[in-house]
C-alpha cells in the first residue's frame, strides 16, 4: 500500500506517442521520465520528499521543471542521467505535483507526469460533548488522506470498549477512502468516566500525528456531610463537601455569600480542595468551632466551574441548641402603672418565644392589661425577642409569667421565668380608740413562698401579745400573712410595714405601709399663770396621735409670732416620734399688760376631722389684785 508506484513518461523527437506505450525510440535511445510515487499521503504542514528523475543521455538538451500547489519551478537542462529530491510543504488541501519536460532544438511538445498529493486528516463533529441525563450524546472521527484509513477511540492510551453494554463505547466503520469511527455516551454517564478522549489513526505511519481530543464534560454532582449538626459552644464539628464532575469542580464554602477563611488558625475555616483526578473528584472540608451563637447557622458548599454551566450548592446547618434569659427576672408593678419584662433566646434554628401564664398563651392584643409583643428576630446574631407588657388592672393579675423557648433542637421546650410582683394591704389604715382590736391583711402576689415579714420600726412584730402576726396562708395565686392590733397606747399608734423579698432573692425587700391612727389629744400646762410685767414665763401644748399632729399657739384668731425677737413668740415644735407625739410651748415676757388674757393651743390635721384646741389663761398682776380687791 505505501510502496512507490512508478510514473514515467517516454519522449520521443516525434511530439506524437501513444497514452499507454512504454517506451518510444529517439534514434537509438530511449527517453524516461518519471517521480517516485503516484500518490503522496501528507498531513498539512508537513514537509515531504519528491524524488524526480530521467534516466540516460541525450543529444537533445532537455529543460526540466516542475509545478506543485499552482507554482512552476525550473530545475534547468540536463542532457545526461538526472535526479533531483525537492523538499515541499504540504498546503491545508489536496493537489497535485507534474514534471515538465521539453525539448529544446528539435521539434517536440512538452511532457509532463503527474502525481497525486492528498492531504491526511482528523475531522470531529465536535471538540466537547456533556453528559446528559436523558439521552444518549455522540461525536463522530473523520479520517482522510491515504488508503482505507481506520479511526479509533482511546482514553488515557487504552482503547475504548466497543459494547454498547459500557457507558461509554466506540463504533467504526472504514472504506477506500474514509475512515469513521463514534463514540458514544449513554445516559447517566458517571463523573469518572469523563475526560479527554482521543481519536487517532489506527494504520497510519507516515509522519506527524493527526490525533484530535474530543473533550467528555461531566456536570458536577454535589453532597455535603453531615447536613446538620448540633454543635456545642467550644466544641469542633468537620462538615464535608463532595463533588464529581468534569472539568474538576471548584468547591468553595460560604457563609452569607462570603467565603469562609483558609486560614487554619481561625476558627471556623475551610481546608485546601484536594483532588482525585482518576475519580474526577474534589473534596474540601469545615472546621467550625463556635466561639457566638451567631456563628451558628447555614453555610454553603458552592460548586463552580460547574459542565453545566451554572453553580450549583448544597448548604448544612451549623445548629446549637436555644438558650434562654429574662429580663427582669422579677419587679414590683404597681397597680395601672405598665412593666415591661423581657424574653431573649439564642439559637439555631432561630428559636420561637412565647410568653405564658398558667400553660396560657398571653394575649398579643394590645387592649389588654397584660399582652406581649410580636417576636423580634435578629437573623446575623441568630436571636429571637419578645417582650411582655403587664399593666396591673387588678392584683390577680400579678404573679408568675413563664417565656418558653419552643422548637428548641435540643429536645423539648424550655422555659424561664419571671415574677410580676405587688403587694396589697387591707385595710391600708384604720383609726383607733384605745382597746379596740383591728385585722390587717397582707397579700403578696408573684412569689411562690414570699416569707411575709411585718415590722414595726424596723422591729419584726412578735407572735404574741396585744400586737402579733399570724402564720402565712396559702391562697393559690397569693400569700397572705395577717397582723392582729389591739391598742393599749397612743405610742403604739403608726407606720406599719409588710416586708417581702424580692423573687429575685437579691437581698432586696418589697415593702407596703399601712397606718394604725389614732385620734389626736391635746392638753396645755399650765391652765394659767400670773405673769408680772418684764419677766418671762412659758406654757406648754402637748398632742398624742398618729398621723403626728400640727401644733399652733393662737391668739384670738392670730397666730403667735414664730420668732424670738417678740416679747411673746411660739417656738417650733419638737417631736417625739416613738411616742407619737409633739410639743410646742409659748413664751411670754408681757410689756403691756393688756396683752395678757386667753392663748389657744390648735391642734390641726387630726383624722378625726376638725381641730382640737386648749387654752391657757395670762393673768397680769395688776388684774390679780383688782380681782383680789373686789373679792373683800
Amino acid at each position: 500500500m505505501y510502496g512507490d508506484l512508478i510514473n514515467q513518461v517516454i519522449m520521443e523527437i516525434v511530439c506524437s506517442f501513444m497514452e499507454g506505450v512504454d517506451q518510444i525510440m529517439i534514434g537509438h535511445e530511449t527517453r524516461k521520465v518519471s517521480l517516485n510515487k503516484s500518490e503522496y499521503s501528507v498531513v498539512a504542514g508537513q514537509t515531504f520528499n519528491v524524488l524526480i528523475s530521467m534516466s540516460r543521455q541525450s543529444t537533445q538538451p532537455l529543460k526540466i521543471s516542475y509545478t506543485f500547489n499552482g507554482k512552476t519551478t525550473s530545475l534547468g537542462t540536463s542532457t545526461t542521467n538526472y535526479s533531483s529530491t525537492q523538499a515541499l510543504t504540504m498546503p491545508a488541501r489536496d493537489t497535485t505535483i507534474t514534471v515538465n519536460v521539453v525539448g529544446f532544438t528539435v521539434p517536440s511538445c512538452p511532457l509532463s507526469v503527474t502525481s497525486q498529493v492528498k492531504q491526511v486528516k482528523t475531522t470531529l463533529t465536535s471538540p466537547s460533548i456533556a453528559v446528559s441525563s436523558s439521552q444518549r450524546k455522540s461525536v463522530t472521527c473523520t479520517i482522510t488522506g491515504y488508503s482505507r484509513p481506520i479511526a479509533g477511540w482511546f482514553r488515557n492510551s487504552a482503547q475504548v470498549s466497543t459494547s454498547s453494554s459500557n457507558k461509554v463505547y466506540q463504533q467504526s466503520t472504514t472504506n477506500r477512502f474514509t475512515g469513521l469511527s463514534s463514540l458514544h455516551i449513554q445516559p447517566g454517564t458517571q463523573a469518572a468516566e469523563g475526560g479527554q478522549y482521543v481519536c487517532k489513526p489506527t494504520n497510519w505511519n507516515g509522519g506527524p500525528n493527526i490525533d484530535k481530543t474530543v473533550t467528555v464534560n461531566v456536570p458536577a454532582t454535589i453532597a455535603t456531610s453531615p447536613s446538620a449538626e448540633v454543635v456545642t459552644l467550644g466544641d469542633k464539628q468537620i462538615f464535608t463537601c463532595t463533588s464529581y464532575g468534569f472539568p474538576i469542580p471548584v468547591v468553595t464554602w460560604k457563609r452569607i455569600e462570603d467565603p469562609v477563611s483558609a486560614v487554619n488558625s481561625k476558627h471556623i475555616y475551610q481546608t485546601s480542595q484536594t483532588v482525585t483526578t482518576s475519580q474526577n473528584k474534589a473534596v474540601r472540608k469545615l472546621y467550625v468551632t463556635l466561639k457566638d451563637y451567631c456563628e451558628a447557622g447555614q453555610y454553603t458548599c458552592e460548586v463552580a466551574s460547574n459542565a453545566a454551566g451554572n453553580v450549583i450548592n448544597s448548604a448544612v446547618q451549623v445548629q446549637v441548641a436555644a438558650n434562654i434569659a429574662t429580663s427582669p427576672s422579677a419587679e414590683v408593678v404597681i397597680l395601672r402603672v405598665q412593666q415591661i419584662f423581657t424574653c431573649t433566646s439564642y439559637g439555631f434554628p432561630i428559636p420561637i418565644v412565647t410568653w405564658k401564664r398558667n400553660n396560657n398563651s398571653v394575649s398579643s392584643s394590645k387592649n389588654e392589661n397584660v399582652y406581649q409583643s410580636s417576636q423580634n428576630i435578629s437573623t446575623s446574631q441568630n436571636k429571637a425577642v419578645r417582650e411582655l407588657f403587664v399593666t396591673l388592672g387588678d392584683y390577680s393579675e400579678a404573679g408568675k409569667y413563664t417565656c418558653e423557648v419552643a422548637s428548641n433542637i435540643a429536645g423539648p421546650a424550655i422555659t424561664s421565668d419571671i415574677q410580676a410582683q405587688a403587694i396589697a394591704i387591707s385595710p391600708i389604715s384604720h383609726v383607733f380608740a384605745i382597746g379596740n382590736q383591728q385585722m390587717f391583711a397582707c397579700a403578696s402576689y408573684g412569689h411562690t413562698i414570699p416569707q411575709i415579714a411585718w415590722k414595726r420600726n424596723g422591729n419584726l412584730v412578735g407572735s404574741s401579745g396585744n400586737i402579733y402576726q399570724t402564720v402565712e396562708n396559702n391562697l393559690g395565686d397569693k400569700i397572705v400573712q395577717n397582723i392582729s392590733i389591739t391598742l393599749k397606747h397612743i405610742s403604739e399608734a403608726g407606720d406599719y410595714t409588710c416586708e417581702v423579698p424580692s423573687a429575685n432573692d437579691d437581698g432586696v425587700y418589697l415593702m407596703h405601709n399601712m397606718q394604725v391612727q389614732v385620734a389626736a389629744n391635746v392638753s396645755t400646762s399650765p391652765a394659767s399663770q400670773v405673769v408680772e410685767l418684764g419677766v418671762q414665763n412659758f406654757f406648754t401644748c402637748t398632742s398624742y396621735g398618729f398621723p403626728i399632729p400640727q401644733i399652733t399657739w393662737k391668739k384670738g384668731k392670730n397666730n403667735v409670732p414664730a420668732t424670738n425677737d417678740n416679747k411673746i413668740y411660739q417656738i417650733s415644735q419638737e417631736t417625739t416620734a416613738l411616742l407619737n407625739k409633739v410639743v410646742r410651748k409659748i413664751y411670754v415676757a408681757l410689756d403691756d399688760y393688756g396683752k395678757a388674757g386667753k392663748y389657744t393651743c390648735e391642734v390641726v390635721s387630726n383624722v378625726i376631722g376638725s381641730a382640737k384646741t386648749s387654752n391657757v389663761e395670762i393673768l397680769g398682776m395688776i388684774i390679780t389684785i383688782l380681782c383680789w380687791i373686789f373679792k373683800l
